[in-house]
């Protein structure tokens, strides 16, 4: 793996906290059942962002429990489990914000990426960081930023890139900062992969962004990540198997025993496993 991969990769976990953080919402009010409504409407845009939850807080229980009523009844009984109460400050009004839910202890992919949305109600003074989970879709507004990491082996082969269509795309590993803009305009979809030894095709697009790193370049739908790797593996044990530089397909379902005389079948090498985890970062609406 090129040097220069390990050193933008650790600068964004270790350099990170030391970005200075933007300027964060306040909470979200909830005096009324217009801003009620606003609030249920933002827990439904993030829906598909599975570690964010929310907080309701009001000085007293009673009124808690009246206004996660009426939560639920607008968000419906799955999204409102993503809402939690607690007690706010006693001449505080009703209020809610955004949060991260703890880790499972199981992770499903090697990379982390974390989103710092300045749009986001948030609880206090210092902007909430989202941790996302592989397979998330968040709404963001076009002042927010992201950071990524990884956690895995370090002897595999990383890739990080961003795509707005197919073939829209920039080298997140290269790009200069490490809060990354989001991009402007549209949806972008994070393409994370590490690799036990290079894939070729991956390496030709690192090697067409070189010239300018960072920077999104137009290189033809033939070159689309987000398609190619949708669906695939977030975890090298679920057995995804490199069979050509342009395909990454699943290693077909276990087969019934073969006959005592059949040839052996090929095994499945370490080096030829990849892990494969996608974001997708959607403009937000009514932030």
């Amino acid at each position: 793996m090129r040097r220069a991969v390990l050193e933008v990769l650790t600068a964004l976990l270790l350099a990170g906290a030391a970005l200075a953080s933007p300027a964060a919402a306040a909470p979200l009010a909830l005096g009324d059942d217009a801003a009620l409504d606003r609030f249920a409407a933002m827990v439904q845009r993030y829906a598909d962002a599975s570690r964010v939850r929310w907080v309701v807080a009001t000085p007293d229980a009673a009124t808690r429990a009246v206004l996660l009523k009426k939560v639920a009844d607008r968000v419906g009984p799955d999204l409102v489990e993503r809402v939690r109460a607690e007690a706010g400050a006693p001449d505080a009004a009703p209020a809610a914000w955004i949060e991260t839910a703890a880790a499972e202890p199981a992770q499903d992919c090697s990379w982390q990426v974390t989103l710092t949305d300045p749009a986001a109600p948030a609880r206090d003074a210092g902007p909430a960081h989202l941790a996302l989970a592989s397979g998330d879709k968040l709404p963001v507004s076009g002042a927010a930023t992201y950071e990524i990491g990884f956690s895995g082996p370090l002897q595999s082969t990383l890739y990080a890139f961003g795509e707005t269509s197919p073939g829209a795309i920039r080298d997140l590993a290269a790009a200069p900062e490490i809060a990354i803009p989001v991009a402007a305009g549209g949806a972008e979809t994070l393409v994370l992969v590490r690799a036990r030894r290079p894939v070729p095709f991956l390496d030709q697009i690192r090697q067409s962004l070189a010239a300018r790193p960072g920077d999104r370049a137009e290189l033809g739908e033939n070159r689309g990540l987000a398609e190619r790797f949708a669906g695939r593996s977030r975890g090298i044990g679920a057995l995804i198997q490199l069979m050509d530089p342009n395909m990454v397909v699943a290693e077909a379902a276990p087969k019934a025993a073969p006959a005592p005389d059949a040839p052996a079948e090929p095994q499945v090498a370490d080096a030829d496993l990849i892990e494969t985890c996608l974001y997708t970062l959607t403009p937000a609406v009514g932030m």
